[in-house]
């Protein structure tokens, strides 16, 4: 069963939490999210991460993959990145970002 925004919020996190499949597309989105981002689940659910939320490094640059850890036989830590996401409104939000 894939995530969905129900599930999302049912964890409780106070952390904003988008899952995104293998192609990019947002599948699920909890509360915390429009509360920091602006967007509402039904915006952003089928959508691609990337085209709407436009992630940014911190030189500005747009990110275009994940980090491939997954990929890996041994994964010592979960990388985690800063950057910016695209809010509702249309500024950038600095967020921490975990694959």
């Amino acid at each position: 069963m894939l995530p969905d925004s129900s599930l999302l919020d049912s964890v409780g996190a106070p952390d904003a939490l988008v899952s995104v499949d293998a192609q990019g597309a947002v599948i699920g989105v909890n509360a915390a999210t429009a509360r920091l981002l602006g967007w509402r689940a039904d915006e952003l659910v089928g959508d691609s991460f990337f085209a709407r939320l436009q992630p940014r490094d911190g030189d500005g640059f747009s990110i275009e993959g994940w980090p491939r850890s997954v990929e890996l036989d041994i994964v010592r830590s979960i990388p985690q990145v800063e950057v910016d996401l695209m809010h509702a409104g249309g500024r950038m939000v600095k967020c921490a970002l975990t694959v």
